[in-house]
């Protein structure tokens, strides 16, 4: 949030005059429940920063059994949260393998939320099925993916700007069973997978894990972040793999299956999208003005170059900011990301 320091007097930008200065967070908390007609639900509706309503994109697959539950929420007290199951057709083979994505788009929001300004992306995941030797996520060709695109698609494609990756079994530079970011050579051209750098955090079935994603679209840069709770790692200075200095504007979440008997199932809640400030200084005339005081305009912004850590999970979290949003967290307020180039250090720190 953007701030006006008079003196010693903290002057939050709430006035009239300076109401374009607040922030607005995109949120989906799913409390809407299966409808169609409510913003915050499934398959939901346009508003509140949202351009429309949930949408599926599968391949030999199908995604009909997906849907918001009550029960058994990703955090005590979590109330809904979106199921979402891939189902792999009796056509599905290693060379021939299903996927599908559930996909939102998102915009501005308040004049103020854009795709190519700085924001950061946060939203939890748990991974429901079996990812041990009896299940059928085994193979590098099992894949949990979530990325931005501009168009809906049902994997990953060159126009991606961020993308988070698990495989069920090592692919190049990626450990399987493992979390790991996309660092893109910012090109728009194919999927290089020894640009996946791990974040030597497990992949379990059960767990629930928070990820922020904080995206600079000028530099066509990202740091990701993600905990388990207990072990955060965060990697930064990531590059898009699209060559284009925005965002995708439509979030995917899906998997990839190669057997007829496989089902990507893992579910989403709690996702949040804010501004990260940023822009022109107000014009002086808009300012309050008082005899003894001067003005001072501030905000907190991305920079620096980029490095891999893991922190304590009570570490290292984005500062609480007042903002003028339709309803508010069920979750802690997620961890932020430092600045640095990808390096392959990794310490591991448990609370």
């Amino acid at each position: 949030m953007r701030v006006l320091l008079f003196g010693s007097l903290l002057v939050l930008a709430a006035s009239v005059s300076l109401t374009r200065e607040l922030r607005a967070d995109i949120l989906v908390n799913f409390d809407g429940g299966n409808s169609g007609g409510v913003v915050d639900a499934y398959l939901g509706t346009a508003g509140d920063g949202w351009l429309g309503a949930w949408r599926t994109e599968a391949t030999r697959s199908n995604m009909t059994s997906t849907q918001i539950l009550g029960s058994n929420p990703l955090v005590s007290g979590g109330g809904n949260y979106l199921d979402v199951a891939i189902d792999m057709d009796s056509t599905v083979t290693d060379l021939n393998y299903g996927q599908g994505c559930v996909a939102r788009t998102y915009d501005d929001y308040y004049g103020e939320f854009g795709a190519t300004s700085p924001h950061t992306i946060e939203f939890q995941v748990r991974t429901d099925e079996d990812l041990g030797a009896g299940g059928t996520f085994s193979s590098s060709n099992d894949h949990f993916y979530f990325f931005d695109n501009p168009t809906v698609r049902n994997g990953t494609a060159a126009e991606n700007s961020w993308g988070v990756f698990a495989f069920g079994a090592n692919y190049e530079t990626a450990v399987g069973n493992e979390w790991a970011f996309y660092n893109g050579h910012q090109d728009g051209w194919a999927f290089d997978e020894y640009r996946l750098i791990n974040t030597g955090l497990t992949l379990a079935a059960g767990t629930t894990y928070d990820f922020t994603i904080t995206v600079d679209p000028a530099n066509r840069r990202y740091d990701a972040s993600v905990t388990n709770g207990s072990v955060t790692s965060t990697i930064t200075g990531l590059g898009f793999r699209t060559a284009v200095a925005e965002a995708g504007r439509i979030l995917h979440f899906g998997g990839k299956g190669n057997q007829p008997a496989d089902v990507r199932a893992f579910s989403l809640d709690s996702i949040r999208l804010a501004d990260n400030g940023g822009g022109d200084p107000p014009d002086p005339s808009e300012l309050p003005t008082a005899d003894g005081f001067r003005g001072i305009w501030y905000y907190n912004q991305h920079v620096g170059p980029p490095t891999t850590t893991s922190t304590p999970a009570d570490s290292a979290r984005i500062p609480s900011r007042s903002r003028r949003t339709p309803t508010t967290r069920k979750r802690r307020t997620k961890r932020s990301s430092s600045t640095a180039e990808p390096t392959r250090r990794t310490a591991r720190f448990t609370t």
